[in-house]
C-alpha cells in the first residue's frame, strides 16, 4: 500500500478489524467446502441446493464487507487510499477465488 507512517497508523488498525471479519466469512466458506467434499459422492438435489445457497450468501456478504471497509478507509485516509485498498484487496480475493474454485470438482460425476 506504500503508506506514510501517519497513514499506516490509521490504516492498519482498520485493516486488522477488516481481516477479522473476513476471516469469519472465510470460515463459513471453508465449512461449506468441507461439507461439499464430505457429501460429494452422495450429492442430492437438496444438498446441492443447500450448498449453493450458502455459497451465494457468502458471495453476497463479502462485497458488503468490502463496501463497509471502503467507507471506513475513505473516512480515515481519503478516497484515493481507500480506492487503492479496494482495488488491491479485490484483486487478491479474485485470485484466491479462482484458485479455490478451479480446484473443486463440478457437482455431478457424469458431466
Amino acid at each position: 500500500m506504500q503508506l506514510s507512517a501517519a497513514d499506516a497508523a490509521k490504516f492498519w488498525p482498520i485493516y486488522t478489524e477488516y481481516e477479522a471479519e473476513l476471516a469469519k466469512l472465510n470460515d463459513l466458506r471453508m465449512a461449506n467446502i468441507q461439507e461439499y467434499a464430505r457429501t460429494y459422492d452422495q450429492m442430492t438435489d437438496e444438498k446441492a441446493d443447500e450448498l449453493i445457497r450458502k455459497a451465494l450468501a457468502y458471495r453476497k456478504q463479502r462485497p458488503e464487507l468490502l463496501t463497509k471497509y471502503y467507507g471506513r478507509f475513505k473516512q480515515a485516509l481519503g478516497a484515493t487510499t481507500a480506492a487503492r485498498f479496494f482495488q488491491v484487496e479485490d484483486q487478491l480475493l479474485s485470485i484466491i477465488d479462482l484458485q479455490i474454485d478451479s480446484s473443486l470438482p463440478l457437482a455431478g460425476k457424469n458431466l
